[in-house]
């Protein structure tokens, strides 16, 4: 009976997501968010204009890659992703945005000029994949994402191999960041899989087949 019921539920928010991809993700990036803000606060409790303060970059960041998702044209992947270059050239050379960011900016904008050139050149990118329903993939990346994350930063815990310094407060889980847990290897999968992305629809020259037996 609950599986049933799971099953629906999965097999609508399937059908939901492949006709409404675009609703879909601004709902979840405008949760994200949401998250990231309340949990700020949970973590550490400072006065409105503190948490708005701190809360800037984060809505920036949101802001930014809902406008590509409601703007989905190849161009504004380019833009997006050199403007998110350039921030990171500025975080290493200011004080007025914190250093922990770069990383984020490198990575998200490495994502999206990776992806422009892959749409441009082979018609099809992971953003292009996401944004026209495909939700294998989107399930997919959330998945590996959060499951290799949570294995990869537990290994890490006896070690303390590295350490984070995160600018936006967090909760902590396990001894982890809430917010690694949720979204910290998100980038790092996005970009590599943007990179490596064309040689999966790529076929050999060859014509041999090799039968397995």
């Amino acid at each position: 009976m609950h599986k049933s019921i799971f099953n629906h539920f999965i097999d609508d928010l399937e059908v939901e997501y492949e006709y409404h991809p675009k609703i879909f993700w601004i709902v979840f990036f405008i949760i994200a968010l949401l998250f990231i803000i309340i949990q700020s606060y949970l973590a550490i409790p400072r006065t409105m204009g503190k948490l708005i303060i701190d809360s800037l970059f984060p809505i920036f960041i949101v802001l930014s890659i809902i406008f590509i998702f409601l703007k989905p044209k190849n161009r504004n992947l380019l833009l997006i992703g050199i403007l998110y270059l350039i921030l990171t050239f500025l975080t290493y050379h200011s004080t007025l945005i914190p250093k922990p960011y770069g990383t984020f900016f490198f990575l998200v904008g490495i994502w999206l000029i990776v992806d422009w050139y892959n749409y441009k050149r082979y018609r099809k990118s992971i953003f292009s994949q996401l944004i026209s329903g495909n939700y294998y993939l989107a399930f997919g990346i959330f998945l590996s994402t959060f499951i290799f994350g949570i294995i990869t930063e537990l290994i890490n815990l006896p070690f303390l191999i590295w350490n984070y310094n995160i600018p936006i407060p967090s909760l902590a889980s396990f001894g982890m960041p809430a917010l690694i847990s949720a979204f910290g290897w998100t980038p790092w999968v996005l970009s590599i899989l943007a990179i490596f992305y064309p040689f999966t629809f790529k076929k050999p020259k060859s014509k041999n087949k090799t039968k397995l037996y």
